[in-house]
């Protein structure tokens, strides 16, 4: 679905699924400031979880552009959420927001551009992890950050796939490959089924 106030969400956005646990999202909007406007395809998680994926390519017109994945408390523009992603400006980040409304804050940043295996954990109701691998080291993964937020999230949450293109005119396209969900999962933008991630929508 599209998240965002209209105004902000821009052109709309569509998510295709390629092959067994393979999306490609084209997402637009302004992207991720006090209020979020962007593509999020995502699953209902229930307590602890991790959700898991290699982003095989994404393109943007915009430096500020971003692609990557997403525990989110709810799916209102303003919500609490962790993001683990690329972008053309930052490369690989990670960045947060604690409380509804408040700005976004880049937590870490490291110069890498897709393909790029990303990992994101959640320990409890404040605590969260950020994994990284190039997509050659299936098993070397390296903890990227370790965040502990102030404020508890919701036990019921989303996870998922995100992309914006940071400009509500144009579209910024992100393939996401070996998607991998884990934990209270179930229910909401996709869902696994006879061992092929199905789209929801």
């Amino acid at each position: 679905m599209d998240i965002g106030q209209e105004g902000n969400v821009g052109l709309v956005g569509s998510v295709s699924f390629d092959s067994a646990k393979t999306f490609t999202l084209w997402g637009s909007g302004k992207g991720f400031s006090e209020q979020d406007s962007f593509r999020f395809v995502y699953q209902a998680l229930s307590g602890n979880g991790t959700i898991q994926v290699t982003i095989e390519s994404h393109s943007a017109f915009a430096s500020c552009a971003k692609a990557g994945i997403m525990m989110r408390e709810h799916l209102a523009h303003g919500s609490p959420h962790i993001m683990l992603g690329v972008s053309p400006q930052d490369g690989l980040f990670i960045h947060r927001r604690q409380l509804n409304l408040d700005a976004t804050q880049i937590m870490k940043k490291k110069r890498l551009s897709p393909p790029y295996r990303l990992r994101l954990l959640r320990q409890g109701n404040t605590k969260f992890m950020a994994q990284i691998a190039s997509v050659t080291e299936e098993e070397d993964w390296e903890t990227f950050s370790e965040i502990e937020n102030q404020t508890a999230m919701a036990r019921d949450i989303y996870v998922g796939l995100a992309v914006t293109s940071c400009d509500p005119t144009v579209v910024s396209v992100a393939k996401f490959a070996d998607v991998t969900l884990t934990g209270g999962v179930g229910g909401g933008g996709f869902y696994y089924q006879q061992d092929a991630l199905v789209i929801q929508q």
